[in-house]
């Protein structure tokens, strides 16, 4: 199958400069020897923890930041020779995108993002309505941006990243922060553009969306390739694993560090969530039989936490996910 984007030894780093001599430190890695291949047509997930390099990647399949080293190729055109070519391929959706214009409506928003991509008029206003239609937001089309919700906000960005019909997007968390309802129907948008044809290279921390949405995953970790392949493949790294998981309320830091000495052969990891103090998910990821069990229960109960559920489970792409990357707390 041919690429639609494919890297080769990409490597990025910033300097951290200082006036102050000692005070200098060796530059920061965000990005170190990645190589990897995007299929043409295929949503291709890129998962890793907080500052693993996905947005930096992004910035450089974009044209917005050049390789240190290393080369990318977008539909053969390479990033740094025929930036101007890659451009009209890719469409850009950030997630901490901040150049729209606050008091201009969403229509003329992309209108002016229109006429930066070199579009008619008329083109252009053939293209806006279409995309207002697709995305739902005609309601919303000629408010000020500044009345916008986020979810709102997050079609809009969609649209401007598709205003010149590429043919490949790429999407930075574009689900982050939304309600479910939002988030779901999104993701049905992002389905349906594939179905288009369009190749979508999507960053996310959410992974059962990564699990619904992806057909490859290409996980990175401190900037290095960790792990790649379909989300089942990634989940058979660690089938010879089971996982506790219970929920419980009245759980607080402190309490979660004497319990994790009770869990010696098995990895912890919690999740609290918005609701009654203390409500929180744990889930220990095991081999073998449970024998930490009894003490691990022991330790909360003693400690006032209450367990509401407990189930014994065989591992997701989350789990997948927290054992590849070490992580303790998603």
């Amino acid at each position: 199958m041919t690429s639609a984007i494919a890297a080769r030894g990409l490597t990025v780093t910033f300097p951290n400069a200082s006036l102050i001599p000692f005070l200098r430190r060796a530059p920061t890695v965000a990005l170190d020897n990645l190589t990897f291949r995007v299929p043409r047509g295929q949503i291709f997930g890129v998962l890793g923890p907080n500052g693993s390099g996905k947005t930096t990647l992004m910035r450089v399949i974009s044209t917005l930041v050049l390789p240190t080293s290393g080369d990318v190729h977008v539909e053969g055109y390479d990033v740094v020779a025929n930036p101007g070519r890659v451009r009209r391929i890719v469409g850009l959706a950030a997630g901490t995108e901040r150049s729209f214009y606050y008091r201009l409506t969403g229509r003329q928003n992309l209108k002016f993002f229109a006429a930066a991509q070199g579009l008619s008029r008329r083109l252009a206003e053939g293209k806006i309505a279409e995309l207002i239609k697709f995305f739902d937001i005609s309601d919303a089309a000629d408010r000020p941006y500044m009345t916008y919700s986020t979810g709102m906000k997050r079609k809009l960005l969609l649209a401007r990243a598709l205003i010149h019909d590429p043919d490949i997007l790429l999407l930075d968390e574009p689900t982050s922060s939304l309600d479910p309802s939002s988030a779901m129907k999104l993701r049905s948008r992002i389905k349906d553009l594939n179905a288009e044809g369009k190749t979508i290279l999507l960053s996310t921390h959410y992974l059962p969306e990564a699990e619904d949405l992806c057909d490859n995953l290409l996980l990175i970790k401190n900037g290095k390739v960790h792990a790649s392949g379909t989300p089942a493949q990634l989940v058979d790294m660690v089938d010879d694993h089971n996982v506790l998981r219970f929920m419980v309320t009245g759980l607080t830091p402190a309490i979660l560090d004497e319990a994790r000495r009770n869990v010696d052969d098995g990895q912890i990891s919690t999740r609290f969530i918005e609701g009654p103090i203390g409500l929180a998910e744990i889930k220990v990821l095991y081999t073998g039989k449970p024998s930490f069990l009894p003490e691990l229960v022991k330790s909360l109960v003693d400690q006032g936490v209450r367990v509401t559920e407990l189930e014994d489970r065989r591992p997701t792409l989350e789990d997948a996910f927290l054992k590849l990357t070490g992580g303790g707390t998603i």
